[in-house]
């Protein structure tokens, strides 16, 4: 927490918009690493041409081996990536040591995650990157930090950032969760990367 809150307050105080958070790796992490984290894996993939970042999935709860949902693969492919190789791994110190940002899906997964390893990087709510109208780049780094406190009284705004499981559910159920990923991944990628980094 104390390192992105120092690493996004010299952003604001610079108050320069082009100015980008300094992360070389960043791990999307949810429960299984069958359904969001390959979702948001991919969806970066497909929107960022080049590669500043270096970015991995895991799960806290993986079965390790297990592919990457039916419908997650479908999605990804009509992004233009591949997930069929895709295979669930479980989190490990070492995976949480090397990684600058660790992106979650859910407030609960941002406590488990600070409460079983104690991280040094980021632990930050890939929901937190969600569209906001007439909004800066600022305001949204503002917003970011607030949500560092996910544990204490802003978990209820968290709570409404929450990137919902669509595990064992319909087509239409990954379709709505791929949306909203693809949707934050996009708004992450301006704030990690050059602008024109990322495309539609």
């Amino acid at each position: 927490m104390l390192r992105l809150c120092t690493m996004l307050a010299s952003y604001l105080c610079e108050g320069q918009e082009d100015h980008k958070p300094s992360v070389k790796t960043l791990l999307f992490v949810c429960s299984g690493n069958t359904c969001r984290s390959p979702l948001a894996l991919a969806a970066w993939q497909a929107l960022t041409p080049r590669r500043e970042v270096q970015v991995q999935s895991a799960g806290l709860w993986a079965r390790d081996g297990a592919p990457a949902a039916a419908h997650s693969q479908a999605i990804a492919q009509e992004w233009g990536v591949d997930l069929s190789c895709h295979r669930a791994r479980t989190l490990t110190d070492r995976m949480v040591a090397r990684a600058d940002w660790i992106c979650v899906m859910t407030s609960e997964q941002a406590g488990a995650m600070r409460q079983r390893f104690r991280p040094t990087g980021a632990v930050v709510l890939l929901g937190s990157f969600a569209p906001s109208s007439q909004q800066s780049s600022a305001n949204r780094i503002e917003e970011i930090i607030a949500f560092q406190k996910l544990l204490g009284e802003s978990r209820h705004r968290a709570a409404a950032n929450n990137i919902i499981d669509p595990f064992g559910g319909s087509r239409e159920a990954y379709l709505s969760c791929a949306a909203q990923i693809r949707s934050c991944v996009e708004n992450m990628a301006r704030v990690l990367i050059d602008d024109d980094g990322a495309q539609a």
